[in-house]
């Protein structure tokens, strides 16, 4: 198990004019701590798990036969995926989740959910290696 630490200021985006001198920007409890990724074997089922300041349940939402997005039962962010892993390819993983989140993110009306899962998309692409450390185990 592979645990990566997150720096909110690497991968939040601007913060969005709300007019008249205000701004929103994502509240700590929207901005993960840290990643880490576990493989199952006797599943074939790789997990990536974000850490938040908060211990919100999750509901599964199936996005298609190999991943399953975790989301946040209250908020909608995401608290992580499932992936069932047929080749070891590290790039084509991340690819399958990225494109996942960007499904998503087209359908989102909520600021913070949106960015949420902009965020997470971040992480995963440029923390790749370290999250998907654990297929080579």
């Amino acid at each position: 198990m592979t645990l990566v630490k997150i720096k909110a200021e690497e991968f939040t985006g601007p913060k969005e004019d709300a007019g008249k001198g205000l701004s929103i920007e994502l509240s700590p409890y929207d901005i993960p701590r840290d990643v880490k990724g576990l493989y199952e074997k006797e599943s074939g089922i790789f997990h990536i798990d974000f850490q938040y300041p908060d211990n919100e349940e999750f509901v599964p939402k199936r996005w298609n036969d190999k991943v399953t997005i975790k989301s946040g039962k209250y908020s909608g962010k995401i608290l992580g995926f499932e992936v069932k892993v047929d080749k070891y390819d590290i790039t084509k993983l991340a690819l399958t989740i990225i494109s996942a989140v960007d499904k998503q993110i087209e359908s989102l009306q909520k600021f913070n959910e949106k960015e949420n899962y902009k965020l997470i998309r971040s992480v995963v692409d440029k923390q790749r290696e370290p999250i998907f450390a654990d297929l080579h185990a």
